[in-house]
């Protein structure tokens, strides 16, 4: 038989460091582009979970004012919000008291704070039955919630009767 010489192998097999390189440089692309888009979704749903959160407290606070709630069997309460940077308080009464009992406190996760609360005194108070915000001022009723990792920013304002827009 007779061997046809164009069609030798060389005995030494393998890749290059050449195209090992390459394709882990391709592999790492990769891995990075899937992770930056994997990550992305669960930050934008942290913001509108906590922006919902505040939202529904607001409106608890406000709903339990317009009840006339009380819990200690005495006249009805008032109920409010005292906003933080980096949390806030639900209390009970016409003023907070950072030591009472009945303080309900949310702690945000660190990568969210509230970068500007024109709320007077930081505060946020419901009117007895008809659930109007207290000492309403138009100039002051914004709140802006901010994720420092991905600087996206929504900001809730709050008109007179403790209707929130967000924005």
């Amino acid at each position: 038989m007779k061997k046809n010489s164009s069609l030798t192998f060389s005995a030494q097999g393998g890749f290059t460091l050449t195209e090992v390189m390459l394709v882990l440089g391709i592999f790492m692309l990769f891995t990075a582009v899937i992770l930056t888009n994997a990550l992305r979704p669960q930050q934008a749903a942290s913001m509108d979970s906590v922006v919902t959160t505040i939202v529904a407290d607001l409106r608890s606070q406000q709903l339990k004012s317009m009840l006339g709630e009380a819990e200690t069997g005495t006249a009805a309460d008032v109920f409010g919000v005292v906003f933080d940077t980096n949390s806030y308080t639900l209390f009970r009464g016409a003023t907070y008291s950072a030591g009472a009992t009945s303080n309900f406190t949310v702690t945000f996760e660190p990568s969210i704070n509230l970068t500007s609360i024109t709320f007077p005194s930081s505060q946020v108070l419901f009117s007895r039955q008809s659930g109007e915000v207290q000492g309403y001022n138009s100039a002051t009723d914004t709140l802006i919630i901010r994720n420092i990792q991905t600087n996206e920013q929504k900001r809730l304002e709050m008109n007179r009767y403790g209707v929130i827009t967000i924005q």
